[in-house]
């Protein structure tokens, strides 16, 4: 280290030696050593030896024997975030440090690959080669719910159906359910084992709770085939079908939005609530494998003031029980794997 020199007057610049160079800093304009003294300057100035001028400004650094970047191996103290640098970086502020370039995944085109990758594993397609068999569908209810007035739904509500209104299943969520629970279902006590002293009761007062239909009155009645096929036959020309032809709920849904759209008022409020309980029949109630409106869901909404007067919860237990015990007679003629034409809510 050299001794210090001893200084006189007022600084004019100063040098720092480190290992990059020597740096040479003004500082005339802050110390006033580049001004005379007032008193003098009348007075000539003693001349000095010309010296070359030499460009330079504040940040004039003389670099000489650069050494090379120092390869940064120890660890940093303090959190990750503070420091972006790389571990290859100079840790001096002056060094540009060298650019980074993330290190880019390979992307999997086999979409099994990448299913394994993310760890969700593809959905395998269920064959039921003898699955059961349902033409039950809430959806197509609903979507005919859908177009129907307010004054209609209140007639509705009135005549104690107000449940059907709020049905908000769409389809049944698994045909393997409706197996596993006909093959649980007593048809005499209509109670479904699940268990030792576990069961569902399949009751009137069930249905109730979840239909939300009338549970007291008669029974349904009873039609006899030609009752029936006359007046489905009549319903038929009525809608402006043939006889021959068939007659699906949607087909009952299209003439009830045209003629709401073209405000015709051709269906009147008894007509449109006469389709709502054939498609309720046909569709919730009392499915079966047919697509078609039956004779049956036109014999039964013939008079519409005699609905509310029918134990119609009474009449779906019924129909269930028909089918279970269709379905465990044909089990054991026909064996386990024999289809279903049948429905459980």
């Amino acid at each position: 280290m050299r001794p210090p020199r001893p200084m006189q007057g007022r600084l004019k610049l100063f040098s720092v030696e480190t290992t990059q160079g020597i740096w040479s800093i003004d500082v005339s304009n802050i110390t006033g050593a580049g001004q005379p003294p007032a008193d003098a300057a009348g007075q000539p100035q003693p001349s000095a030896r010309h010296q070359p001028q030499v460009p330079r400004d504040a940040n004039m650094v003389k670099i000489k024997n650069m050494p090379p970047a120092r390869s940064v191996s120890q660890s940093h103290p303090g959190p990750s975030n503070v420091r972006d640098l790389h571990e290859s970086d100079d840790d001096d502020a002056f060094m540009e440090p060298p650019p980074w370039r993330p290190v880019l995944k390979k992307r999997c085109t086999n979409a099994n690959v990448v299913a394994n990758a993310t760890g969700k594993t593809t959905k395998n397609l269920v064959k039921y080669a003898h699955a059961p068999t349902s033409r039950c569908a809430p959806a197509i209810f609903n979507a005919f719910v859908d177009h129907l007035t307010f004054n209609q739904r209140m007639q509705i509500i009135d005549m104690g159906f107000g449940g059907l209104l709020g049905i908000s299943t769409e389809r049944l969520g698994s045909r393997k359910l409706l197996k596993f629970l006909f093959d649980r279902i007593d048809p005499s006590s209509m109670v479904i084992e699940l268990g030792k002293n576990r069961g569902i009761h399949v009751t009137p007062f069930a249905v109730k709770q979840v239909l939300g239909i009338p549970d007291i009155g008669e029974d349904l009645p009873l039609q006899t085939n030609n009752h029936a096929s006359k007046a489905l036959s009549n319903f038929k020309i009525m809608v402006g079908l043939q006889e021959s032809q068939d007659l699906h709920a949607s087909h009952l849904q299209k003439i009830l939005k045209d003629d709401a759209e073209l405000g015709s008022d051709l269906i009147d409020d008894e007509m449109a609530i006469r389709f709502f309980f054939i498609i309720a029949c046909n569709k919730l109630l009392f499915p079966s494998t047919d697509n078609n409106i039956r004779s049956k869901d036109v014999y039964l909404t013939r008079d519409l003031s005699q609905l509310s007067d029918m134990n119609w919860c009474k009449a779906v237990v019924d129909d269930l029980r028909y089918a279970a015990h269709a379905y465990h007679t044909d089990k054991i003629k026909k064996g386990p794997h024999r289809s279903l034409d049948v429905l459980y809510y």
